[in-house]
C-alpha cells in the first residue's frame, strides 16, 4: 500500500461526532473510499503523518453526506462536533498508526484515485528523502512496474508535477541531472540505472520510452491517455535513516513539517518553514529590524558602507577610506586627516 499504514484498531462503531465545516482535520472529507483501509491510506498520505496518531471515520449517512465519505482527525486535536449540533452515524471508525515510508502524490486505476494541485504535488515531491520518487504501474511492462526517479540536481526546486506527469524531459539531463532505477536499495546507492532515454513529446509524461532499452508504451499521460493504472509517491522517510528531514529542509505545516528531525520553524533565510532551527548569521548579513535582525548571532546595527542594517558592527574603517569631517570620519580606525584645500573631504589614517 502506497502508506504502509499501521494496524487498523476499532474505536466506535457509530454516534462519532464532527466537524463538517472545520477544514482538513475536522471539516470536508477526503473523498469516497470503500474500505476502512483506504480510508487510512489516504488520511496518511494527505496529511503526511508518520509516527503521529490519528483518527478515521466513514460516515454512514448524515447531514448531505454520503456514505463511505472519509474523514481524517489527527490525535491530540479538539473532537469533531458537528456545526448544527446533531450527530453523525458512522460505518466505522478507527485509531490509526500512519508509519509508512512512502507519501502518495498521484494515484488512478487499480491504485484508487489521488489527485493533489500542482503546488501539493511539488512541495511534498521537494520534501521526498534523496530527491527519490516511486512510479508503481499495474499494467506497465515488467521492466516498468516499480521503478525508482532520483533527481541528482535541484531537488528542492524541480517542477516535479510538470516533468513527470505533464511532458517529460528525458532528453535533458540524463544521467546527470536525474537517474531511473529498478529499485530502492540502486537508487539510493546509485547503482544499474537505466540505460535509455529520451523525451520532449507534448503531453506524454513519464518515462516516454525510457528503460533498460528502448522501450515504448509505458508512459503516464493527464491528457493523452497511456497506462491506466499507476502511483507516483515520495519517499517521506528511510529505513537507514529513521530520524526524519534533515534540519534546513523546507517544509509544509500539516503536510511535511511531521516528517522534520527536529521541529520546523521559519527561517528567514528561505522565507519558508524548515526543518529546525535556522542557525544565527554572521556579522555583516543584511536583515530587517523587528523581523530577520532577530536571527544576528550579534545585534545588528547600521552600517554606512552597506547603507542598511546588518547584524553585529561595521568595522573601523582602514587607512585611505574616503570620510566626511565630523560625521562618517568617526568611523576610521585611526583618526583621520582634512586638509583645508580638500574641502571637507578627508582620509582615514
Amino acid at each position: 500500500m502506497g502508506a504502509e499504514i499501521g494496524p487498523l484498531v476499532h474505536t466506535n462503531i457509530c454516534c462519532k461526532t464532527m466537524d463538517e465545516s472545520a477544514g482538513p482535520y475536522g471539516g470536508p472529507p477526503v473523498g469516497i473510499h470503500p474500505t476502512p483501509h483506504a480510508c487510512a491510506e489516504v488520511c496518511c498520505s494527505t496529511y503526511g503523518q508518520r509516527t503521529k496518531g490519528m483518527t478515521i471515520a466513514r460516515d454512514g449517512f448524515g447531514h448531505g453526506t454520503t456514505p463511505g465519505a472519509c474523514y481524517c482527525k489527527s490525535v491530540g486535536t479538539a473532537n469533531y462536533m458537528d456545526h448544527v449540533g446533531g450527530i453523525n452515524n458512522f460505518l466505522d471508525s478507527y485509531d490509526v498508526s500512519c508509519s509508512g515510508k512512502w507519501t502518495t502524490l498521484f494515484a488512478k486505476g487499480s491504485f484508487g484515485s489521488v489527485v493533489k494541485t500542482k503546488a501539493e504535488f511539488n512541495t511534498l515531491a521537494r520534501a521526498s528523502v534523496h530527491g527519490i520518487l516511486r512510479r508503481q504501474c499495474a499494467d506497465c511492462e515488467g521492466t516498468h512496474k516499480d521503478v525508482f526517479y532520483k533527481r541528482k540536481t535541484a531537488p528542492q526546486s524541480f517542477d516535479y508535477y510538470e516533468g513527470l506527469l505533464v511532458t517529460w524531459r528525458g532528453d535533458v539531463g540524463f544521467h546527470s541531472d536525474f537517474d531511473i532505477y529498478p529499485s530502492l536499495t540502486d537508487a539510493k546507492h546509485g547503482t544499474n540505472p537505466w540505460a535509455f532515454c529520451n523525451g520532449n513529446d507534448p503531453g506524454i509524461g513519464f518515462p516516454r520510452d525510457c528503460g533498460p532499452w528502448a522501450v515504448g508504451h509505458q508512459w503516464n499521460s493527464l491528457t493523452r491517455g497511456g497506462r491506466a493504472s499507476y502511483r507516483w509517491s515520495a519517499l517521506a522517510h528511510d529505513d537507514d535513516s529513521p530520524s526524519g528531514m534533515a534540519d534546513g529542509t523546507v517544509c509544509v505545516p500539516a503536510i511535511s513539517c511531521d516528517q522534520c528531525t527536529n521541529d520546523a520553524h521559519f527561517w528567514w533565510g528561505k522565507l519558508a518553514m524548515a526543518c529546525g532551527e535556522e542557525p544565527r548569521w554572521g556579522d555583516g548579513t543584511r536583515c530587517a529590524l523587528g523581523t530577520s535582525c532577530n536571527t544576528c548571532k550579534n545585534s545588528a546595527t547600521w552600517w554606512l558602507h552597506k547603507a542598511f542594517t546588518a547584524c553585529g558592527r561595521e568595522p573601523c574603517w582602514g587607512g585611505n577610506t574616503l570620510c566626511g569631517s565630523g560625521t562618517t570620519c568617526n568611523f576610521c580606525c585611526n583618526g583621520s586627516r582634512c586638509p583645508w584645500y580638500w574641502f571637507g573631504v578627508c582620509k582615514c589614517n
